[in-house]
């Protein structure tokens, strides 16, 4: 037994738990992330400041009054924001496949409905104005649903629903 598996301790007595075993942990501000490659902590980094400018470009866009003006400018750093996370995710996806392919998907649906809703009114498509809403809604919620997903990842790469067996972080309040 390495170590770095894990192991359940039941009265004195270690049973390993196969598949579960620990990558090394790094805390930042009080959230774990499970590598402690200096390359994927950057990207990481530049990922998180991406998705935060991204939301507030996102909301302030949806709740401006639409049209050309800051609706249009706010919803052009929207997209560019977006697509700078769509190619930070991809890295950290390919980087860690097993346990982030999921979220590959919900960036590619997201950064593809951003450019369905972007060519819908690029091109004046026919009823434009409903597609451009919709697609870029679905952008939205795709990008926030994933980010809710991997606050909700533990550290092993598994989505817990309870702590077990030291898997988990205690702090991440989940039962």
């Amino acid at each position: 037994m390495g170590t770095n598996s894990a192991q359940l301790t039941l009265s004195g007595i270690r049973f390993p738990l196969k598949g579960m075993e620990q990558e090394p942990v790094k805390v930042v501000l009080g959230i774990s992330i499970p590598s402690i490659d200096p390359v994927f902590l950057g990207v990481v980094c530049v990922h998180v400041l991406f998705g935060l400018a991204a939301v507030i470009a996102g909301a302030v866009a949806m709740f401006s009054k639409k049209g050309r003006g800051r609706h249009s400018n706010l919803g052009t750093v929207y997209f560019w924001l977006l697509f700078a996370i769509f190619i930070s995710m991809s890295t950290l996806s390919f980087m860690r496949w097993p346990e982030n392919y999921h979220l590959f998907i919900l960036g590619v649906l997201s950064f593809a409905s951003a450019c369905f809703g972007r060519a819908a009114v690029q091109w004046r498509w026919r009823q434009w104005p409903r597609l451009h809403l919709t697609a870029m809604g679905a952008s939205y919620i795709f990008m926030l649903n994933s980010t809710l997903i991997t606050a909700r990842t533990c550290p092993c790469g598994r989505h817990c629903q309870r702590l077990h067996s030291g898997c988990c972080l205690p702090q991440s309040g989940y039962r």
